[in-house]
């Protein structure tokens, strides 16, 4: 290879894009490229008229952009956060995810081999012209924008900024009778919790929340959000109302309030339990920010348990957390606000890992793409597990919320097209009147203001409450006269 030109396109335009072009041929769904493609072209022009040393240094700056770019918009995360989530390597399992080592040792390679070739190459670089290059640029630019534009990619925390702000709790209409209740609360975020576009699979999903033993019990309400940036944007989303990043709370001063704290001012203990290390994202410094009183991480849940779940974000299994989530809502210390992260779904997701129901591994699945079917199963048992803990018998009136963080940020193009563009699912159980009647619980154990709204206000206004200091089905008698009484989300309103 001595032609001039030909060497210019193969070390300025193939080389430097062999890996992404590689990557999307095998089925890899690759965010849009353009600014890279176009600065390895620039790079590869600085090699013939610019000192070797700034030249390298600009390739390899377009390098350093490229993969923090791509792993940015894959994982809807900004390129200042990719950068900050370095120091937390050393506690991700790398080498459990072939994909992950096989992808960055082939930009490694790739890249040593180009920087080589465009230094020793230099001289016939120099010659070329550049028309027939400069022809393919356009034409690369033009397949890369018709290839890789895809609205999955659009949906980190950068995006956000001018959208109208929505969460889980505000959606569901938890937030506002939270506020004006003292009940249980147990809010779970599940990883890659995205919202299938298939309504059949997605009812799968939400089977085990349409139990009739727990419809009896609980009013369900399922739906979606929007989501922008990755797990920590999806905390701060649902626990603050905010799309500020974590490390604004980390600021002496910070000024947002967060639920748990505002629960902390009326009264409630508040939990938070993550099956991964404490250290990871700085969970440990920041919680107690939001209001957490009590943290629960591996550090403390690994010596209780018989085994670890998990690939590259190794930890406690959710299934085992679960039953220490179930214990803390149970332990009768007053209105109780515990919060759960779950970890297990991490993508790449180990296989045969939960109970098999979904046929993963035949043709004929109810999930078509692997990652996607074994995500399934674990998050049907964390649901079973969910369902189980919220008929327990001796729990007492909690409201429960289920949403997803974020859309798994799958490698695979089709599998990511199962899932709707900057979505999650969420499902709420709030306890209904006659449940909360029903339980036949000591009146010491009931908090009253939470079994009695007195409507007076009008419709669709806020209704005040009234504490009643005697059992739950003393309630009843003491109803004025004309008044009805009708069971609905909120326990029991009593109206004229």
């Amino acid at each position: 290879m001595s032609h001039p030109s030909v060497v210019f396109v193969f070390v300025g335009l193939i080389l430097p894009n062999l890996v992404p072009t590689i990557a999307m041929i095998t089925g890899v769904g690759v965010p849009v490229r353009t600014a890279a493609i176009l600065g390895y072209f620039l790079a590869a022009l600085l090699f013939r008229i610019a000192p070797v040393v700034i030249a390298s240094c600009v390739f390899l700056g377009v390098l350093a952009y490229d993969v923090v770019n791509m792993i940015a918009l894959m994982f809807s995360l900004s390129p200042l956060e990719i950068l900050g989530a370095l120091r937390y390597a050393a506690e991700v399992r790398f080498y459990a995810a072939p994909a992950y080592l096989v992808s960055g040792l082939s930009f490694i390679a790739v890249a040593a081999v180009t920087i080589t070739l465009l230094i020793r190459r230099r001289p016939l670089l120099k010659q070329a012209r550049l028309r027939m290059p400069l022809l393919l640029l356009a034409a690369t630019v033009g397949l890369d924008l018709w290839l890789t534009h895809s609205p999955y990619y659009s949906f980190s925390a950068a995006y956000a900024h001018g959208k109208p702000f929505r969460s889980a709790l505000l959606d569901s209409g938890l937030e506002p009778r939270l506020e004006q209740t003292r009940i249980n609360f147990l809010m779970v975020m599940v990883e890659g919790l995205g919202r299938l576009v298939d309504n059949r699979q997605q009812e799968l999903l939400m089977a085990p929340f349409r139990d009739p033993a727990l419809m009896e019990r609980y009013e369900l309400r399922v739906g979606t959000t929007e989501y922008f940036g990755s797990t920590t944007s999806a905390e701060m989303r649902e626990l603050c109302a905010s799309r500020a990043p974590y490390t604004e709370l980390t600021v002496e001063g910070a000024l947002i309030d967060c639920l748990p704290a505002r629960l902390v001012r009326r009264g409630f203990t508040t939990t938070a339990f993550n099956a991964f290390t404490g250290s990871m994202f700085d969970l440990e410094s920041w919680y107690p920010r939001v209001g957490f009183q009590r943290m629960t991480f591996a550090e403390q849940l690994l010596p209780k348990m018989t085994r670890t779940c998990g690939a590259v974000f190794r930890g406690a299994c959710d299934v085992d957390v679960a039953n220490e989530v179930g214990r803390a809502l149970s332990a009768g210390e007053g209105p109780h606000l515990v919060y759960w992260l779950t970890l297990n779904t991490h993508l790449p997701v180990p296989s045969n890992v939960a109970k098999p129901r979904y046929h993963c591994n035949s043709p004929a699945a109810d999930y078509p793409d692997p990652q996607v079917c074994w995500m399934a199963e674990i998050w049907t048992d964390l649901f079973e597990q969910l369902a189980q803990i919220a008929q327990a018998p001796d729990l007492p009136p909690t409201a429960i919320l289920i949403v997803g963080d974020h859309a798994p940020p799958l490698w695979s193009r089709e599998g990511r097209k199962l899932f709707r563009p900057g979505e999650v699912t969420w499902a709420s159980l709030w306890p209904r009147a006659t449940a909360l009647l029903g339980q036949g619980r000591p009146a010491a154990t009931y908090d009253h203001e939470a079994l009695l709204t007195m409507q007076h206000s009008p419709a669709g206004a806020a209704a005040p409450l009234y504490t009643y200091p005697y059992p739950p089905m003393a309630l009843l008698p003491r109803l004025h006269v004309g008044h009805l009484l009708t069971a609905d989300m909120v326990g029991i309103r009593a109206q004229r």
